[in-house]
């Protein structure tokens, strides 16, 4: 059995159409959780009425009137946006699961096809494998830096990281994401859940405590979800002060030298990668860009030493430091 989870903040269509390919899934949830962070737009009652209009459009779900007839338990739960936390929000909801298995999903996240959970699930018969993440394909909007992030991070082969793999993989042996990944229920729990507070990357955080207790973490390239950003400078800028201040506080699971290392060389081959199809603004944009964030991720691994007020100006999640 598979419970569904989802952090959720202003929901759009997209949202909506989520809950509908899950019901479409050749192994279908049988209880999705929703963690709705509530704000001053959004109230409950206009989510689930976004969320009946939708399945009342959709001849695939056998829906009647009295909204009893849906193909999963469907639960909403409040939380109030002083409350969110990446890490915390999830591990709540986890702690309401029924399933055997978890899939954590991002709301803007869109599945490729029926059978994206079946692939994952696949990965688990490997009973060491603790969690099993998906293949993002970039959207038909993503700009061209951001598709080749997406082959570079995703490629279209699958692969099992594990404790033997960190001398020649570095930091990218902890890679995992939430946007969409399967995790084996017991061995969650067993491994101490997600962290209590943590300000950006629960699922790395997560996947480097997994290999530290000689668990594998499974990359599955045949299960495919759409997801890509195209952020502002701005917004880019401060998630990789957040990302700097998660490594530093795991520092005794990231060596420095494999971070920046494997950092230059994603940047390099991006460039690279950028002037050879001739885009030779974006190459010089995305090259700029990046000696931003890599200042704002050095910043991040030194943020103990820095005034709050700096601070309060460079991450992207000002509620972690209200905590």
């Amino acid at each position: 059995m598979v419970t569904a989870i989802i952090p959720v903040y202003k929901p759009g269509k997209r949202f909506f159409k989520l809950l509908g390919a899950l019901a479409k899934q050749s192994v279908c949830p049988k209880q999705v959780i929703v963690m709705l962070t509530e704000d001053s737009e959004y109230d409950l009652e206009e989510i689930k009425s976004g969320i009946n209009d939708y399945f009342k459009k959709n001849p695939f779900i056998s829906f009647t009137s009295d909204n009893e007839k849906l193909p999963y338990k469907l639960e909403i739960k409040r939380v109030a946006k002083s409350d969110f936390d990446h890490a915390g929000t999830r591990q709540k909801a986890a702690l309401s699961a029924e399933g055997d298995y978890m899939l954590f999903l991002t709301q803007d996240v869109k599945l490729y096809n029926d059978e994206v959970i079946s692939e994952l699930q696949n990965c688990f018969r490997d009973e060491a494998v603790a969690v099993a993440y998906a293949r993002q394909i970039a959207n038909d909007n993503a700009k061209l830096a951001e598709r080749f992030t997406r082959i570079y991070n995703y490629p279209s082969k699958s692969h099992t990281y594990s404790k033997k793999d960190i001398v020649r993989n570095g930091i990218r042996t902890y890679f995992c994401s939430d946007c969409c990944a399967l995790y084996r229920r017991d061995y969650f729990f067993e491994i101490g859940g997600f962290a209590d507070k943590i300000i950006f990357g629960e699922d790395t955080d997560f996947a480097a405590r997994a290999i530290e207790e000689d668990y594998s973490i499974a990359y599955c390239a045949t299960a495919k979800v759409y997801h890509s950003h195209n952020l502002d400078i701005t917004t880019s800028c401060k998630r990789s002060f957040d990302i700097g201040v998660l490594h530093a506080d795991l520092a005794d699971k990231f060596e420095i030298s494999k971070t920046t290392g494997t950092g230059k060389k994603y940047v390099l081959d991006t460039f690279h990668y950028l002037w050879g199809q001739h885009n030779f603004v974006d190459a010089i944009d995305f090259a700029m860009e990046s000696v931003l964030k890599y200042i704002n991720y050095g910043l991040g691994r030194i943020y103990k030493i820095l005034p709050a007020v700096v601070i309060d100006k460079l991450t992207g999640n000002k509620n972690y430091w209200l905590k």
